[in-house]
């Protein structure tokens, strides 16, 4: 009669574990979890750029230039791989430029950069255009010239260890299902462009609200925002901010994979005032997640594409059919033109075994 009556009380425990209060039921799935605010620099980061070793008007010195006294400690450049006449058709390493010969085959123009010098992080990256536009990055030498589909070049991303972000899918006439399938099949994917030479392509962002809505929290995709510059005027009006306790390229390779930046588009490069991300707290016990900034006039809460609250902190709750299964946050600047956003918070519905577990 005891073990009956102890059978059922377990039952019940479980049953309340599971289908009770939000905290029990739920956990947010935390991209920033583990980042010491406090020690971590911020490091300002463009991994989308074109030189005239393919398409772009400006030569790779005066690319790395440019960025650099705009502050920026990483960069990519992504030539055109279909236009780089170069060995392994990449514009990599700086140290090599000289070496260089432009997409009509000219040689002469250039001149070497040392990355360490300038105290930059030079990732080796190439733009591949196979039915969509990947950014390859991390790998120097990739077979593409085989490669039929997009399959074969994501394929060869993943053999030769590097890792790929869709580019400016807003571009693009693909379906959702589309990405959602492809996401599923290839974890390499780290994710896509969410801005792009500015906004220019305001897809961008539909799409990546209607992906995560279909792939949190289990799958994640982080956004990306990227100057695509092919000209001096597309120069520094969008970044990504990478939280990294050393300027590495395994710590920045970890940090893509994880979500461990953030994001920003400013309509005025040269004026603009975006906010700047000091703290991110969260609290699973309530489901809170607060933030910390400074120059921001303004935070919007995001899920399933629609704003569902506003203000430093936000309570998730799973009762009010507001959240599906992850919410994101974007800020506003001091000039109310700028913004910022957060890589995605999943919502994530904590399993049997984890319940059984906390009885052991």
């Amino acid at each position: 009669m005891k073990l009956k009556i102890f059978s059922v009380f377990v039952v019940f425990f479980l049953c309340g574990l599971l289908f009770g209060s939000p905290e029990n039921t739920f956990s947010i799935v935390n991209p920033y979890d583990g980042i010491a605010w406090e020690k971590v620099v911020q490091y300002k980061a463009n991994l989308h750029t074109h030189t005239t070793v393919s398409d772009g008007k400006l030569h790779p010195q005066h690319i790395v230039d440019i960025y650099a006294s705009l502050g920026y400690k990483i960069l990519s450049i992504t030539d055109h791989s279909e236009m780089n006449k170069n060995p392994g058709n990449i514009t990599y390493p700086w140290e090599n430029f000289r070496n260089l010969v432009t997409s009509g085959g000219k040689s002469g123009l250039y001149e070497n950069r040392d990355s360490k010098l300038m105290g930059m992080l030079a990732v080796p990256g190439r733009e591949i255009s196979q039915e969509h536009d990947i950014g390859s990055y991390f790998n120097v030498s990739i077979d593409i010239n085989s490669a039929k589909k997009i399959e074969d070049v994501i394929e060869s991303i993943e053999k030769n260890q590097g890792l790929a972000v869709l580019l400016h899918p807003g571009r693009y006439y693909f379906t959702d299902d589309w990405y959602v399938n492809l996401l599923k099949k290839y974890p390499v994917i780290v994710g896509m462009e969410v801005y792009n030479q500015g906004d220019r392509y305001p897809g961008c962002k539909i799409i990546w609200d209607n992906v995560l809505t279909k792939l949190m929290p289990d799958r994640p995709v982080w956004g990306f925002s990227n100057d695509d510059a092919h000209r001096f005027e597309h120069i520094g009006k969008n970044w990504n901010v990478f939280l990294l306790s050393n300027l590495t390229m395994e710590e920045l390779k970890h940090a893509m994979k994880k979500g461990q930046f953030y994001f920003a588009y400013c309509p005025d490069a040269s004026n603009s005032t975006p906010a700047i991300i000091r703290k991110i707290e969260v609290d699973n016990k309530n489901m809170l997640i607060h933030i910390e900034a400074i120059n921001c006039s303004k935070i919007e809460w995001i899920s399933n594409g629609k704003i569902v609250g506003t203000g430093p902190e936000y309570q998730i709750k799973t009762s009010d059919g507001k959240v599906a299964n992850y919410v994101r946050a974007k800020l506003y600047g001091s000039d109310n033109k700028s913004v910022t956003e957060l890589q995605p918070f999943g919502i994530q519905k904590k399993r049997l075994i984890e319940m059984q577990a906390k009885l052991d």
